[in-house]
């Protein structure tokens, strides 16, 4: 079968991961654990079961022997959809890149109508994502945004530099003393977008385990642009170890984390706000800093959650949650699963990078934006190369808040 475009290649003898270097990583502390198990994050009734088995059985199915041909690129909690549109019960919900009938899907692939952990008989639906994930970072010229250090400011990894990313907000730490600023690891690392990785593969997985403490990140206040807003002192890279056992033999189990923080310079920033989301534009609104509000605390992602985030590059875009708890898997040498990502219908662009993914009627938190699908049709070309896509991938708060060191709860 002929191989997509831009679909990661399996690289065969390419070295694997376990050969490379990682950074050393701290142990999680026990409550970090325990944030992990959807039985406590207060999802609707029969979800955690699905979480559970998206996590672990599901996972049988994106293995060699049952996608034969790669169709299946993953699986997590989503709504049942009837001529794509979401309907009110949860499903057992696969990514395809193609939607097939019965008798076009190879022997022994077939997916089951239903699916059962415990006592929870759990739907099965598929939904078709023909596009190709991409980050959305791409250096993006200065001089079209409205500039602060709060939540959807435009950032860079070099004074008088391009923009690279978005900073996601700001939030105390853990300990109470003192602010720290949130964005993507590969924002941080700065070089790296998608197309670069895939074309420099194999040597660009190390850039997956790269540490982007010590970086640098500046934006822009009145009065003052260019200005150091923090140094990023997290360890974490692009990929953070996974927490939890998984049942297939040989695959290697990760988050995509990326995402990066450091204490915030107090001369950037007074207090962590931001505005609750005006009424939805008629379309996109660009170049807009949202401030005046509190990000309240963190909230687990619920598939038809109404959502929005600010973005450097796109400003103000509104959508709603499609698939959480998403696991994907990807070949590239080993397979490599990455766990617990949330997919939204989201408009984001490169230059979005790092947004926060924001609970549209109260401003909770649901996760960081780090890239995108085009499931809906092809990328939107916003001038100068730039993509707009029609679907935001984030990761979960319940990934990063003692990574980051940032009270999100």
């Amino acid at each position: 079968m002929k191989r997509r475009t831009g679909r990661l290649p399996d690289l065969g003898g390419a070295p694997g991961l376990a050969d490379l270097r990682v950074p050393e990583l701290p142990p999680p502390p026990r409550d970090a654990i325990a944030r992990t198990d959807p039985a406590r994050m207060g999802l609707p009734r029969g979800c955690p079961e699905t979480v559970e088995y998206a996590r672990t059985e599901a996972l049988r199915f994106l293995d060699k022997e049952r996608n034969l041909d790669g169709n299946l690129r993953g699986v997590g909690l989503g709504l049942r959809e009837v001529n794509g549109e979401p309907t009110d019960e949860f499903a057992l919900t696969f990514l395809a890149y193609e939607k097939r009938p019965p008798d076009k899907v190879p022997k022994g692939c077939l997916l089951p109508r239903f699916v059962t952990r415990g006592n929870q008989k759990i739907r099965v639906d598929v939904i078709e994502a023909p596009g190709e994930i991409q980050w959305t970072q791409t250096p993006c010229p200065q001089g079209s945004f409205d500039l602060s250090s709060c939540s959807g400011a435009a950032i860079a990894t070099e004074a008088d530099g391009d923009w690279d990313g978005t900073l996601g907000g700001t939030w105390r730490r853990l300990d109470g003393s003192g602010h720290r600023g949130l964005t993507n690891c590969h924002v941080a690392i700065g070089d790296l977008s998608f197309q670069q990785f895939i074309a420099g593969l194999p040597g660009t997985i190390a850039r997956l385990f790269e540490s982007p403490r010590g970086k640098r990140i500046f934006t822009g206040v009145p009065g003052a642009q260019n200005f150091q807003i923090m140094e990023i002192d997290t360890i974490w890279p692009i990929l953070a170890p996974w927490l939890l056992p998984i049942p297939i033999a040989g695959a290697l189990p990760f988050v995509f984390l990326d995402c990066a923080a450091g204490d915030i310079d107090h001369r950037a920033v007074g207090n962590p706000l931001f505005l609750p989301p005006p009424p939805p534009p008629a379309r996109n609104v660009r170049g807009g800093i949202i401030t005046g509000a509190r990000i309240r605390s963190a909230q687990a992602p619920i598939p038809g959650t109404e959502v929005y985030k600010v973005g450097a590059q796109t400003g103000t875009t509104f959508g709603r949650i499609r698939i959480a708890f998403l696991q994907i898997p990807i070949a590239i040498g080993p397979l490599i699963v990455i766990f617990d990502q949330v997919l939204a219908r989201l408009a984001i662009a490169n230059g979005d990078s790092g947004s926060s993914m924001i609970e549209r009627t109260d401003n909770h938190y649901i996760g960081s934006c780090w890239g995108g699908l085009p499931l809906n049709g092809p990328p939107v070309d916003l001038g100068g190369g730039n993509l707009m896509l029609d679907h935001a991938l984030a990761t979960p708060a319940h990934q990063t808040f003692w990574r980051m060191n940032l009270d999100l709860y």
